[in-house]
């Protein structure tokens, strides 16, 4: 075999060696999985923004507390990217699909360690009193959506904040004024709670409470244990997650001309976006269409009477503060009970003009006026309820 043959020979091998080398290094190098990095930060809304000089918005520390954060991530057809349960942690980096990416954050609420879809996370169910807790935290929720981009540098990470806001509303009382003509004397002031509160809300807070009443805690302002007869007041404290809408007090007694700051407290509720406010007496039974209210119990001259005003559009994340006048003395059942009543106007004005021996169907009390003027820290905006009754 001639020198030249053999030459030729040794290149032909040696072309089909380096081309089987590079083949199996392709097969082995793994292939762009067209991934990229995705930089979570989870903030609590508002919380860097100025304090409210009234310090009726600014925060308890359980409405700003972060025992838990959990984070899901879905592409755009709805299925589960990721997963994290940060604990107390507020960072979150994850290798993930490029591309748009919707992330939710859950701060303090019900676990999602089975969730696989979007529409599994959204039907996730938070109980009002089960996740919700003045003396603990506060279930909160949040997301974004952005473009992942391709990369596998950290610099190169995605930023991706998100902002949580609570699921609940807060109802301030902020003071009783005792504004009644001055033969009535002191009032003392028994309790105050939220009546028509819905006890469950989703994830993306899209819960639909109107088809059952099973869903709704103090209707018409009655105890959630005894049904539609029994008005809640401080010697029958069964409101339905007391802890959230429900305050009694002790000796809490307000003189002719005085105004007290001592009753100021914050009472929560899920959404409401219902307005309507019925006669108690026009109802057989519990209608599923009522705003919340907020329900003031004062003992004058030995009767116990009611205040019940409703709250409107009740909206998540959003602080409602409370200022009372009571220029007349109000009713003896809570949400409107059929009976006739003892005395006095049931919207503004002197006690006067109402009949000492009563009589007639039981009317709500609505407001003289309603004020929206309201500075707000770290809630969103919520209307100051300035009302004479």
């Amino acid at each position: 075999m001639n020198m030249k043959r053999i030459t030729g020979i040794l290149l032909i091998l040696s072309a089909f060696a380096t081309g089987f080398l590079t083949l199996s290094c392709a097969k082995n190098t793994p292939a762009d999985n067209s991934e990229g990095l995705l930089r979570v930060r989870v903030a609590l809304s508002g919380a860097a923004s100025t304090k409210a000089p009234d310090n009726y918005l600014t925060l308890e520390d359980a409405e700003k507390k972060i025992s838990d954060v959990q984070v899901v991530a879905f592409d755009t057809g709805g299925a589960l990217l990721a997963y994290a349960d940060l604990g107390t942690s507020t960072s979150y980096e994850q290798k993930i699909k490029a591309g748009e990416v919707t992330v939710y954050a859950v701060v303090n609420g019900p676990s999602l360690a089975s969730v696989t879809t979007l529409k599994e996370f959204s039907a996730v169910q938070a109980k009002l009193e089960t996740y919700n807790s003045p003396s603990s935290d506060f279930v909160q929720v949040g997301s974004n959506t952005v473009m992942v981009k391709k990369t596998s540098d950290p610099k190169e990470a995605t930023p991706c904040p998100i902002s949580v806001k609570r699921l609940v509303a807060r109802v301030r009382l902020a003071q009783v004024t005792n504004n009644l003509p001055a033969a009535y004397g002191a009032l003392s002031v028994d309790c105050v709670y939220l009546g028509n509160v819905c006890n469950l809300e989703n994830m993306v807070g899209g819960f639909d409470a109107s088809k059952n009443a099973s869903y709704w805690y103090n209707p018409y302002g009655c105890s959630a244990v005894n049904g539609l007869t029994s008005y809640i007041n401080s010697s029958n404290a069964k409101a339905g997650a007391s802890e959230l809408t429900y305050k009694a007090y002790s000796a809490q007694s307000i003189s002719h001309g005085q105004t007290s700051t001592a009753v100021a407290t914050n009472l929560y509720a899920y959404k409401n976006s219902n307005t309507a406010f019925y006669d108690r007496s026009l109802h057989t039974s519990y209608t599923l269409d009522q705003a919340t209210t907020l329900n003031l119990v004062c003992t004058i001259k030995g009767t116990k009477y009611y205040y019940p005003v409703s709250l409107g559009t009740l909206e998540p994340n959003k602080a409602y503060t409370a200022e009372f006048i009571v220029n007349s003395i109000g009713n003896t059942g809570a949400q409107g009970d059929g009976s006739g009543d003892t005395g006095g106007s049931t919207g503004s004005g002197d006690a006067s003009k109402g009949s000492e021996s009563g009589g007639g169907t039981r009317k709500p009390i609505e407001f003289g006026s309603i004020s929206v003027s309201v500075t707000v820290a770290e809630w969103d905006e919520g209307n100051v309820l300035s009302s004479e009754i």
